[in-house]
């Protein structure tokens, strides 16, 4: 939803900003390596760095590679729960459930309208006809409403309200959602539904959302660091001292447990890869907050989480658009063009697009 700064902004979490702009650049990049992958079956070459890529684009086998980038949509869900708690708190506290439960819905509402705008161009696109009859052949509402990324926000960020609203403690939730993960775990473990690693689901096991389940349980996990930040705004320091980097690391150290037991996995978010980015997103907004404190505060990541829906939206439905009419023969033989067309024409725009709504006073809120 498009907007102009609220009353419920809470201006002394910048450094929050800070650390979403962060997430908002990492994004970008994603978007951007997705498009620049060779493929060394086909002999195609790489032009963008394989690091800033998910690695099952190089590497198809069990346990998958993780990038950075990989666990990239868990951290951007870590802090839609996290940002959600703060905005749909709010409201609950100055103007009770009907406030807070119309936010939710106007927000769900909004990132459903763009997942059908998405679904909408993507499919008239591929067949050449905007017709609606030839859309709405290929038209997937299961898609749409549960497994697009659009769509994985959407239930995301809807469990996250439904989980503040049911379990006002924070430990308990944060207790809860782990439980759930073990749930999660389970299932995947006894291979009881499909975990997308056979080509057409060779064993023929159900096929549920895993990956929008846990990316959901990563959101709910995000809204428990939001709330111990609010309940102790009022000495942040010793939030961070007592919550958020000790949480953080015990987060961390689980993960690396797991990863014997249950490798990290992208394609179906399981518990492993869930506390891997809780801990990475806990530990950046704590290194945000610490550089905050000491007067570092960088204009283009402000931007940028301020309107991290923008760069979502930005990333998601045009990227695709740019470099298809881009000459792929010209950017393989000259490195100089790959490096200005496809690794930074793309990042200042969205950062040139950021930075000029900053500068009104607009967000694209999620």
């Amino acid at each position: 939803m498009v907007e102009l700064r609220a009353k419920f902004d809470h201006e002394r979490f910048r450094w929050l900003d800070q650390a979403r702009g962060v997430v908002g650049l990492l994004f970008i990049v994603s978007g951007i390596t997705w498009f620049t992958n060779g493929s060394l079956v086909m002999g195609e070459s790489n032009l963008g760095p394989t690091y800033l890529d998910h690695g099952y684009n190089y590497y198809q086998g069990i346990p998958p590679m993780i990038t950075i980038i990989d666990v990239g949509q868990s951290i951007f869900l870590f802090m839609v729960g996290l940002s959600g708690y703060i905005a749909f708190s709010s409201r609950l506290q100055q103007g009770g459930a009907i406030m807070a439960w119309r936010y939710a819905v106007q927000r769900v509402g909004v990132l459903y309208v763009l997942a059908t705008v998405y679904e909408y161009v993507s499919i008239a696109s591929s067949k050449g006809s905007f017709a609606y009859a030839v859309v709405m052949e290929e038209f997937s509402w299961w898609d749409l409403l549960v497994t697009d990324v659009i769509g994985i926000l959407a239930v995301g960020a809807a469990a996250t309200y439904l989980f503040i609203f049911l379990i006002r403690n924070g430990q308990l939730r944060a207790w809860t959602g782990i439980g759930l993960y073990g749930v999660h775990a389970f299932v995947l473990a006894l291979y009881l539904v499909d975990r997308n690693t056979m080509p057409g689901n060779a064993l023929e096991l159900p096929d549920w959302p895993m990956q929008t389940i846990g990316l959901a349980l990563v959101s709910i996990l995000g809204s428990c660091f939001g709330q111990w930040i609010v309940e102790g705004q009022a000495d942040l320091r010793q939030v961070m001292k007592v919550r958020v980097v000790p949480v953080a690391c015990y987060c961390l150290m689980a993960s690396y447990c797991m990863e014997w037991l249950e490798p990290s996995d992208h394609h179906v978010v399981n518990i492993t890869l869930g506390l891997l980015a809780a801990g990475l997103t806990g530990l950046l907004i704590a290194v945000m907050y610490a550089l905050y404190e000491i007067g570092i505060e960088l204009f283009v990541l402000g931007a940028l989480g301020r309107n991290l829906l923008l760069v979502f939206i930005l990333c998601d439905f045009f990227m695709e658009y740019y470099f298809s009419v881009l000459p792929e023969a010209s950017l393989v033989k000259y490195p100089f063009m790959a490096m200005v067309f496809l690794g930074m024409l793309p990042l200042v725009v969205v950062v040139f697009i950021a930075r000029y709504l900053d500068t009104r006073n607009i967000m694209f809120r999620i």
